[in-house]
């Protein structure tokens, strides 16, 4: 029966469910098929962000995690570290430009914001 289910789920590409539907506990059936359309979304979203970053080519791994904020990065007024991170001048269509000295984590930071870009679903320009 496994065989059959794995067959039918590449039939109509559903790859995540047919990689993990035994590890989901049933207890009633709508429980169960939520579970199942929630791991086949969740492994969607995850293989579109390695395909983003795989296609940007970048460099290092850089995340904003290991990023360094030094009392000499100034943001403009209308922009927190917090928005910055959460890629809010995405959403509002605005550009941003990191001007500063050799080894100051301009190129850190830019890394780091793209590859958090494509982990929300954006194709970061080459």
């Amino acid at each position: 029966m496994n065989e059959t289910i794995e067959h039918l789920c590449k039939q109509l590409r559903l790859a995540h469910i047919a990689e993990g539907f035994e590890e989901i506990p049933f207890t009633t059936p709508d429980e169960f098929v939520y579970k199942l359309l929630l791991k086949e979304r969740d492994g969607r979203e995850q293989a579109k962000a390695s395909r983003n970053i795989k296609k940007a080519r970048f460099l290092d791994y850089k995340v904003l995690e290991n990023y360094e904020w030094h009392k000499d990065i100034c943001l403009p007024s209308h922009l927190t570290k917090e928005e910055l991170m959460n890629l809010d001048f995405i959403h509002r269509h605005e550009n941003i430009i990191l001007v500063g000295a050799p080894g100051t984590g301009k190129t850190h930071l830019a890394s780091a914001l793209g590859r958090r870009a494509c982990e929300m679903g954006f194709e970061v320009p080459i």
